[in-house]
């Protein structure tokens, strides 16, 4: 029980958050921190590094919510609904 309430807690306070960290990111993506950690090796999400050092010497990694959502939101499959109005319209 006391879990789950930490877990509630921890995405309610993850609606309002701008600046997110890499365990927020794997937690809206439910990836691992590895693989959100690959993403951005691979440049294909956008992060923020901090100015200031962490106590083990290296820098903090932020990412904004929209850089997250665009990066969901990359590729759209249209639904057939949305493919025959194209059609229509280019049939005019």
């Amino acid at each position: 029980m006391e879990n789950q309430l930490k877990e509630i807690k921890k995405l309610v306070l993850l609606g309002v958050k701008t600046a997110l960290s890499v365990e927020d990111v794997a937690l809206l993506l439910n990836v691992s921190k590895h693989n959100v950690y690959q993403l951005v090796s691979k440049k294909k999400l956008t992060c923020y590094k901090s100015l200031g050092e962490r106590g083990n010497g290296g820098k903090m990694l932020y990412f904004k919510r929209e850089d997250v959502e665009k990066y969901c939101f990359a590729v759209k499959q249209e639904s057939e609904a949305e493919i025959n109005e194209i059609v229509s319209q280019i049939r005019g």
